[in-house]
């Protein structure tokens, strides 16, 4: 049976090892059949019934030393897709046989482990508010509010955040921001259990919490393919996507225990204990190993510079588009589920958590596949493919009046949200060049998050207007059609790789 050893060092209290260790497990249990997933493992892993001897101890860094991923031992010119005025940092010593081994399994796993942390602690407050609200009587459009007010605030920040983490260092970003949402959710925890958090207070929270998502996410996003690069990068973006999911089903399953059993107030004081163990991570292994850029330039510049990229790059324009097709439909179907719960199936916080958790384990499904569907479709076609998917999902809902049926749409529709957006990652990442990369990242985080908000919104008034059984069929036969027309847009990834030089070095190359 595969079961990764827990390393020595791990009981001596080294955070960062034991989040390495969960980490590695959870992608070995998902990794065993995928060729995709095994694509991720570090190479020279062994398989079969020899890791089952598998440890996970790596070599250790020398006292203060500090290194650039992806690079080699000892390099002292700055790696090719290194950002202007970047400073590189020595690589760790003992590793010069694969420099890229050491930098996924001592530093990758563990970021990624608190990184499906982070999203974790966002669903355990989503899944807690919709219920709250819900318990208070609240209208089914207040009800779906939650979830807009967890997602609108990318159309202000994501941009502003990727600029952030362009400039002054991603893994600081969500260090900062982890921490600042951990105060923000103890303090709801204490209200909470003082009895005074109201449906009004439970949504500024919720709006707090989406500020701090649209901060965080383009520097997570924009800090793996500087972490990892070559032939494993592919296999970490597809595990970014799992990563979400598996938070999808972490997270809400977790709220709907604590919620069933003690309240509130608890599920507020463990989301706050997600976010300080994300800050915690982030601070001990993240800011000595990410990038260390060195602001050559000024926010509102780079911010200029980063929309005017955006602006002049129409492909990078398809693929928001592209999302925007799926993701304003299909989030219909989260930001309806606590009406569902309560008035179709006659369930409580505990049912909610499980139903929508349930979307993870067709997020699996779709993670032990996804190699064997890319060897089959493009981009393109996974776009179709989900589309289709999540069409029927959401046609199909008015029929479940069992908790196991509706159970059964929700992994339909985690199986086809982790189809799309690992296909808009990749799509997206694979366009970006380094120096404009948590800011070209931000563009379709934006179009994901603020369809996402706008669908979940009219979804609530469709409800109010005409009852949940005609949101459903207005979000499944729309989505139905927009997969439809949107086959004209194309997202499939050519030959051609983007330059990783800023403007002004393109200019000065040009020159000479």
């Amino acid at each position: 049976m595969l079961r990764p050893v827990m390393p020595r060092s791990a009981h001596n209290g080294q955070g960062g090892e034991v989040a390495q260790w969960i980490a590695q497990t959870c992608l070995f249990v998902v990794a065993r059949r995928d060729p995709c997933a095994r694509h991720a493992l570090p190479r020279g892993a062994p398989s079969g019934p020899e890791r089952t001897a598998m440890t996970l101890e790596t070599p250790r860094l020398s006292s203060g030393a500090r290194w650039m991923p992806g690079g080699s031992p000892g390099a002292s010119a700055r790696p090719e897709s290194s950002p202007p005025g970047e400073t590189p940092a020595a690589a760790p010593q003992g590793v010069a046989d694969d420099p890229q081994r050491a930098v996924y399994r001592r530093v990758f796993l563990p970021l990624w482990g608190a990184a499906v942390g982070l999203q974790a602690g966002f669903l355990v407050h989503d899944v807690s508010a919709a219920w709250v609200i819900t318990a208070a009587g609240g209208a089914a459009s207040l009800v779906a509010l939650a979830q807009t007010a967890a997602t609108a605030p990318f159309f202000l920040l994501a941009l502003p955040g990727g600029t952030l983490a362009d400039l002054y260092g991603r893994a600081r970003i969500i260090m900062i921001v982890a921490a600042v949402l951990s105060v923000v959710s103890a303090t709801l925890a204490g209200v909470a259990a003082a009895g005074f958090a109201g449906p009004m207070l439970v949504l500024a929270v919720s709006l707090a919490n989406g500020c701090g998502n649209a901060l965080t996410t383009p520097a997570w996003q924009a800090m793996t393919p500087e972490l990892i690069r070559g032939e494993r990068l592919p296999g970490a973006l597809a595990l970014n996507s799992l990563g979400i999911n598996i938070a999808r089903s972490i997270g809400p399953v977790t709220a709907g225990f604590v919620l069933a059993w003690a309240g509130p107030p608890a599920a507020f004081a463990l989301n706050a204990a997600f976010f300080a163990a994300v800050a915690a991570t982030f601070g001990a292994v993240g800011l000595r190993a990410s990038a260390r850029p060195a602001a050559s330039e000024g926010f509102w510049p780079a911010l200029a510079g980063g929309a005017r990229y955006v602006a002049s790059e129409r492909p990078l324009q398809v693929v928001a588009l592209k999302a925007t097709t799926f993701f304003f439909f299909a989030a219909s179907f989260w930001a309806l589920a606590p009406v569902v719960v309560a008035e179709r199936l006659d369930g409580n916080g505990g049912m909610l958590g499980l139903m929508v958790g349930s979307a993870g384990v067709g997020a699996v499904t779709g993670w032990r596949i996804l190699g064997a569907l890319r060897r089959r479709l493009d981009l393109d076609g996974l776009m179709r493919l989900a589309g289709l998917v999540a069409a029927a999902a959401l046609c199909l809902v008015p029929l479940a009046g069992h908790p196991a049926v509706f159970a059964g749409l929700q992994a339909a529709l985690g199986f086809a949200w982790l189809i799309a957006f690992s296909s808009i990652h990749l799509a997206a990442q694979l366009r970006l060049p380094t120096w404009v990369r948590g800011r070209g990242t931000a563009l379709y985080l934006i179009a994901i998050f603020g369809s996402m908000a706008t669908g979940s919104a009219l979804a609530g008034l469709v409800t109010d207007a005409a009852g949940l059984t005609v949101a459903y069929l207005v979000a499944g036969v729309g989505l139905l059609v927009a997969t439809l027309v949107a086959r004209q847009l194309k997202i499939a990834v050519t030959t051609a790789s983007p330059t990783n030089a800023a403007p002004a070095e393109q200019k000065r190359d040009g020159d000479r």
